[in-house]
């Protein structure tokens, strides 16, 4: 299991705090990387003053959560002024043409298009920059 592993990365430039909703998973987290501060619990309940982060990075997240415009203003309210939102997810277009381990019926799997995702930050953030990556298939690989 390889919970934890980014938030252990950012912390060689910063003091981050990993933030997931499953306690199991922030339980491995701490165990793993027991210098790292770590907070089981829904984001939307946890109380962050305005403006408390230079920098979001929310990774495979949005395409999970039942209200996306709710969780970029969140983001928003939460970023100091000049912040980054460092924000990652799936191709709607690869995902939805891939075969995918099954996911439990109660996971939400709201997949989002490149377009949509910058109509979706636009209305908080100028968008700097939008990548793709890469995935291995069988017959080839797919842009991200």
């Amino acid at each position: 299991m390889r919970t934890g592993w980014f938030t252990e990365k950012l912390s060689h430039l910063g003091d981050p705090l990993g933030i997931d909703l499953s306690e199991t998973a922030i339980d491995v987290a701490r165990s793993r990387f027991p210098h790292i501060n770590y907070m089981a619990g829904n984001l939307y309940d946890l109380s962050f003053p305005v403006e408390s982060f230079d920098v979001i990075v929310s990774q495979e997240v949005i395409a999970h959560v039942e209200d996306q415009v709710r969780l970029v203003d969140l983001f928003a309210r939460l970023l100091k002024s000049e912040g980054y939102l460092i924000l990652t997810t799936v191709n709607k277009f690869v995902i939805e043409r891939t075969h995918q381990d099954p996911d439990p019926r109660e996971h939400i799997k709201d997949w989002i298009s490149r377009r949509a995702l910058k109509r979706l930050l636009q209305s908080n953030f100028r968008v700097i920059r939008v990548q793709r990556s890469f995935r291995w298939v069988i017959g080839g690989f797919f842009g991200l």
